[in-house]
């Protein structure tokens, strides 16, 4: 007897909607009538619901994990949650100004030139310092 091999993913209800949809599709194909044009229009909607419940039960798990950061007084953890939500990312730190790649590399430029193209102002030097 020869054993079959399944995961939880082929459980998921986002694959059955995904089956039925395919099936759909293939009987539409292979005979294109108006029952079968909306048995897949069904099906195609059946996925989009599906897909609109599984994020709604993830949102509603970073609620319950924000209440219960909050609950705790992990105030970093609870933002980095609400920051996940909104999708809200971290500033650009090392991003150099300009709104095109010619305006950031002739900023870039004009930065360099102006920091080692000038001579150094050195307070009280003993001894002048010959330039090359």
């Amino acid at each position: 007897m020869e054993k079959t091999r399944t995961s939880s993913r082929s459980k998921h209800p986002v694959v059955a909607a995904r089956e039925k949809v395919v099936d759909a599709h293939r009987s539409f194909d292979h005979e294109r009538t108006m029952e079968n044009r909306e048995i897949l229009k069904e099906a195609k909607q059946l996925l989009f619901n599906t897909y609109d419940k599984i994020k709604g039960e993830e949102l509603m798990e970073k609620v319950r994990r924000v209440e219960a950061a909050q609950g705790e007084q992990r105030y970093g953890e609870s933002w980095r949650v609400i920051n996940e939500m909104s999708g809200r990312k971290r500033a650009k730190e090392g991003q150099v100004a300009g709104n095109s790649p010619e305006e950031r590399v002739n900023s870039w430029f004009t930065h360099f030139r102006n920091l080692l193209g000038t001579h150094p102002t050195v307070e009280g030097a003993e001894e002048e310092i010959p330039a090359t």
